[in-house]
Parts: C-alpha cells; structure tokens; sequence
C-alpha cells in the first residue's frame, strides 16, 4: 500500500502525509505489522519531524504499540536538548509497556538512558539461548534420523537446518560428514572398493556400467534445484562412470574443499591429466594450511604423472609419499602395478 501511494503521488513526501492521515481517521483499519512499516518508511526517508510527531499523538493511547526503536532514534537524532523530566517521562513509559527489547535496539539514545545498554543485552542474550536451543533440536533431530539409518530425512533435516542458520560450522560440519559418509556408502554399493591386486589389474576389463534412462536429466533438474545437494549428485554419476555429467553436476555445487577435491577425483577418472596438474598447482596455496592437503596432491599428481608416460617421476613421488604415509590409500597397491609394468 505505501509503494502504491507513493506512485500515485509521486512524492513520498506527499504520500507519508496521505497514509498518515487515513491511519488516524481509520486506525482500526490498519494492523501494528503497518503502522511499523510506515514508521519505518518516514524514518529511513528522514522524515523525522513528521514521525515525531505522529507518535506523539498517539503515546498515550493504550492500543497504539510505540515503534520505541525508531522513535527513540529520531529523538537522538534532534537538535533539541531533551530535559531530565522528559528522559524520566519516556523511561517510565518503555517500562510501563515492557517494551524493553524494541527500546533496547536504538543505538544512538543509548547515552541519554544507560538502561537500554542492559536491555539489549538481554535481547541479544535470549536471541542468542534460542539460537542454541533450536540448533540444538535439529542436530538431536539429524543423529536420530541418522541412527534410523533414514538416509533422504536426514539429508532434508540438515538442508532445513542450514536454511535456518546459514554459515553455522556445527551444521556445516555434519554436512559435510554426510556427505562423506554418502560418498563412501555409495562406492561400497557400486563395488569400487578394490579388495585385491587382481581387481585392480582388471578394472579396465570390467563390463560397462549403464546408468538408468533419463540418468542426466534427472540429476541435473535435481541440481539446478537443489544446488546443496549437487555434490551428492556428482558422486551418484561418477558410481555410473558419467564423469561428464559429474563435471557438469559439480558445477552447480556451492563453493567448498570437499568440491574442489571431487573436481579434481573427475579430471582424473575423465583421463585429463594436463588439467589435473594444472588445478593442482593452482590450489596448493589455497590449501597450503591443511595439513592433509599435501599428501592428496602427491597422490593425485603421480597418477597423473603416470597417466602422461612421465612413469619414473610417477613412481618416485609416489614411493615418497608412501615413506611419509605408508597405507595412503591405495598407493602401495599401485605402486605394485607400475613396478611389474615398468
């Protein structure tokens, strides 16, 4: 309603006068939710004499809910000096109406009364208690659902979650702990764990995996929805070996290490290995803090090495990764194999 009136007047001047007046010929008409946007509406246009004013009318009145924040900062904001009794006066009637929170939150009238310091403590303190209370509740909800082994309520529950508080590590870590534990869980059930030398020496024989009709399409129209879960979705296409729908797929991801690290795992299965060691030599500064991240690229890099007939490079770098940390995943068992080829 103000966007209208302010395009049928053209001023928002004109317009604040005329939804001022229609307030106080029908307040009844006109919710708190409204007379909080208006307020809002005067105060940011700096229409401050006129908020003033309007909120004077009306501060006795026992229906009219008093906008304190911003009535309080268009006070500090004046020119005239605020007399004691006035402070007492405006003091007395913020405690009258309990209106400790809305008044807490003006900033600038805050030297004018010490009490709104506290207040807003409180506030931010009880924000702050329900905050960990309900995070506390959707994690409680996430281990259950995990314990149920409910694999797609889980998944929901922590995309809920981080919609409710986005950037929070505790959720970001769960997530991410999900997300591995579905990666793993998905390479188990696909049979891409090598168990033995002879599976791995067979892997190029194995027969064709075909993904099921309408693979992509499907994935895709999931990702463009769901980004959060575009990750999850490249790993599916890379248990049916559609590495350029995983390419595609992590592209929509939103930004992380764990992204960068499965582009990387791409490029490799996809057999680029000039563009495996380029982005490796890009991101060894970005991760230059993890400690973990040093031995991921040695590994990466021999079979990319590897992959480009550089075997002697391959195998020594290799061989000193496995000095730093033997049983790095299956490097001994591929440093087996490119000896008896070698």
């Amino acid at each position: 309603m103000i966007r209208n009136e302010i395009q049928e007047t053209g001023s928002p001047w004109q317009a604040s006068l005329n939804l001022i007046d229609a307030i106080e010929e029908n307040p009844k008409n006109y919710s708190d939710e409204y007379i909080l946007a208006l307020i809002k509406f005067l105060y940011h246009c700096g229409f401050y004499k006129t908020l003033f004013d309007f909120v004077i009318r009306h501060l006795n009145k026992e229906e009219f809910n008093v906008p304190w924040t911003y009535f309080l900062e268009t006070l500090a904001q004046s020119t005239t000096t605020i007399d004691e009794p006035t402070l007492e006066y405006l003091l007395r009637s913020i405690k009258t109406q309990k209106a400790y929170e809305s008044a807490g939150k003006a900033i600038l009238f805050r030297k004018k009364i010490p009490e709104l310091e506290s207040w807003n403590a409180k506030r931010i303190q009880k924000i702050n208690v329900a905050y960990v209370q309900k995070k506390t509740e959707l994690l409680q909800e996430v281990h259950l659902l995990r314990s149920q082994q409910l694999y797609d309520a889980e998944k929901n529950q922590l995309v809920a979650a981080l919609s409710q508080f986005p950037g929070d590590l505790d959720i970001l870590k769960e997530l991410k702990e999900f997300n591995q534990r579905h990666a793993l869980d998905l390479l188990q059930k696909k049979g891409r764990q090598i168990s033995d030398l002879q599976s791995l020496k067979n892997s190029e024989k194995k027969e064709e995996v075909k993904p099921p009709e309408g693979l992509s399409e499907s994935l895709k129209t999931l990702a463009l929805k769901y980004p959060e879960m575009a990750q999850d979705l490249a790993i599916v296409s890379i248990s049916f070996e559609q590495y350029q729908l995983a390419e595609d797929l992590i592209k929509m991801a939103p930004d992380s290490p764990s992204k960068t690290w499965l582009e990387l795992e791409i490029f490799l299965h996809q057999k680029r290995f000039l563009d495996l060691l380029s982005s490796i030599h890009q991101l060894k500064k970005k991760f230059g803090a993890d400690p973990e991240a040093p031995f991921a690229f040695n590994y990466l890099e021999a079979q990319a090495l590897w992959g480009l007939g550089q075997k002697e490079k391959a195998q020594e770098l290799l061989e000193k990764l496995l000095q730093a940390r033997p049983n790095y995943r299956f490097g001994e068992t591929l440093l087996y194999l490119w000896r008896s080829e070698s």
